[in-house]
């Protein structure tokens, strides 16, 4: 049993080292996407001072570009960006390992789901690119992780990074809210380690970025946005199932696997089933 544990983690450090080998081709400005282009050129422009914070409707999260500005300000350069999110994607690979040796207690299973996660198209394509769902996506998995061990300590780490995640891409509320949900259906008392961390955290930045961004008014621009959408809802739903199709396809696949074999940890199902409302 040993041996095979230590065999399932050499595979896994060989997946993450061909990931990252593969991946380093990216580290190339030529290659720049027009989203990734589009984040540079705002964070250059605060890191250069010739736009203010106030300046900026934060379409994803109201921290994205703050994150960007930081690094800039320390004088990454652009592979500089393209390293810290191939290592954004290794460590969220290393999360979604532990997080389903957990759930399926196999880590042949934790094995596959890693390599999966890392060489899905969609991943595999957008990871090195600078851009919130890669943040979001590490600290949704970072709260699942801490949320699963459902103690005193962990459940306060999960709040705390939950509310994190909201401020780098704001669609993640449902999967945030999803446990909350989950602790009152099953009268879990608990679960006020979550909420309680969750609820300050997101109330004090909020007020914070209110301050700061005044000028505009984000809520509106994001409502406005969705209902006047110019796009043809079709062609949303085509490129939908073209890019993320694969994704959702092997979820459900996944879920029902689970739902047939297991019924110990139902904090799973309710994330699970949320992620679907989040984009």
């Amino acid at each position: 049993m040993k041996n095979k544990k230590n065999r399932n983690y050499i595979i896994l450090i060989g997946i993450l080292i061909l990931y990252f080998v593969m991946s380093s081709s990216s580290i190339n400005d030529k290659q720049m996407v027009y989203g990734e282009m589009q984040s540079h050129y705002i964070i250059q422009k605060l890191v250069d001072g010739l736009i203010l914070y106030k300046d900026i409707v934060p379409l994803y999260g109201p921290v994205f570009y703050q994150i960007g500005a930081f690094l800039g300000l320390l004088g990454v350069p652009y592979a500089g960006f393209k390293i810290i999110m191939l290592c954004i994607a290794v460590l969220s690979a290393i999360l979604v390992f532990f997080i389903t040796k957990q759930v399926f207690e196999d880590s042949n299973i934790a094995v596959v789901s890693a390599g999966i996660y890392l060489f899905l198209p969609i991943h595999y394509g957008v990871a090195p690119v600078f851009h919130p769902d890669s943040f979001a996506v590490l600290f949704i998995l970072g709260s699942t992780f801490f949320l699963l061990k459902q103690t005193k300590t962990s459940l306060i780490l999960a709040g705390i990074i939950s509310a994190s995640a909201i401020f780098v891409k704001i669609p993640v509320i449902p999967i945030v809210i999803a446990p909350i949900i989950f602790f009152i259906i099953y009268r879990k008392k608990i679960g006020i380690y979550y909420t309680i961390p969750l609820v300050i955290i997101f109330l004090v930045i909020f007020i914070l970025i209110t301050e700061l961004n005044s000028n505009n008014d984000n809520i509106k621009f994001i409502i406005d946005l969705l209902i006047t959408n110019p796009d043809n809802p079709f062609n949303i739903l085509k490129d939908f199932v073209w890019i993320e199709g694969m994704a959702v396809l092997l979820s459900i696949i996944g879920f029902v696997i689970y739902l047939k074999n297991k019924n110990k940890n139902k904090m799973i199902i309710f994330i699970t089933i949320s992620s679907t409302m989040s984009v």
